[in-house]
């Protein structure tokens, strides 16, 4: 099916960058065909617990494998290289795409499964509360600097990892500059919460241990207050591979049909 909006210049070049991230192409070079063989995902170590590199979009350009943290960030450099947008967005333990068409409005694009599910499926999850998508934590179509506060807790994340007896300051900085610019970005809002946690136990002053203790208890109040719900890994990954197993259920249909044309 056609696209004929103002908006199709843009819209193809999604749907560009859709195609070379999922589909196998016959490519014609000299008179040979060769097939391009589009990226997959990785199921060995989704979350990064064995080497962080494993979520590297440079992991996913190396192996041609990636998850739901490299799939939509490499997703986004190329839509901007092409002179376009995408907007990154979160769920529980998740990354995906959200792109708004004049034909059919705001719409979610998925690169772990090629798949342009319908927002129920991110509700079927069962960890995201009203309330997390009321103050934006979750489904939030996220803008440049917010996207950009999502790499600078990656950094920080990663420094902890490399440095574990690091003193917190510098991951508190991350965190202070993220939350900044996205005050309800609950990743951001937890590992600050658990920087302070480590800073508390290694204080020796009792009245200063106490207000941090105090301190701690309203941050983690806090990020319960906006919604986070924490979602077993175990369960996400179902979550995950239900988008395929009941495909007819959460895919939105008319986005399925352009990008079959």
């Amino acid at each position: 099916m056609k696209y004929y909006e103002k908006d199709k210049a843009t819209v193809n070049k999604w749907a560009s960058v859709f195609e070379v991230m999922h589909d196998t192409i016959p490519v014609n070079i000299n008179d040979t065909i060769y097939r391009y063989i589009p990226f997959g995902y990785d199921f060995n170590d989704v979350f990064g617990h064995n080497t962080k590199e494993n979520l590297f979009v440079s992991k996913l350009l190396k192996t041609r494998k990636g998850n739901c943290h490299s799939l939509p960030y490499l997703y986004k450099i190329l839509c901007e290289e092409l002179g376009t947008t995408a907007s990154l967005a979160l769920a529980p333990n998740h990354v995906y795409i959200k792109h708004r068409s004049i034909k059919d409005g705001m719409y979610n694009t998925e690169l772990t499964s090629g798949i342009f599910p319908i927002d129920a499926w991110i509700m079927a999850s069962g960890f995201v509360h009203i309330d997390a998508i009321r103050n934006g934590v979750y489904m939030k179509a996220l803008n440049n600097r917010e996207s950009i506060a999502l790499v600078l807790i990656d950094l920080a994340d990663n420094y902890n990892v490399k440095f574990p007896n690091n003193d917190g300051t510098f991951m508190l900085k991350c965190c202070e500059t993220a939350i900044k610019e996205y005050p309800n970005f609950v990743t951001a809002l937890i590992l600050q919460a658990e920087t302070h946690k480590k800073q508390m136990k290694k204080e020796q002053n009792q009245e200063k241990s106490k207000q941090m203790l105090f301190d701690l208890e309203k941050e983690y109040a806090h990020i319960h207050e906006i919604g986070y719900r924490n979602m077993p890994e175990d369960m996400y990954l179902n979550w995950l591979v239900s988008l395929k197993t009941e495909r007819d259920k959460y895919e939105n249909k008319n986005l399925n049909t352009f990008n079959k044309k």
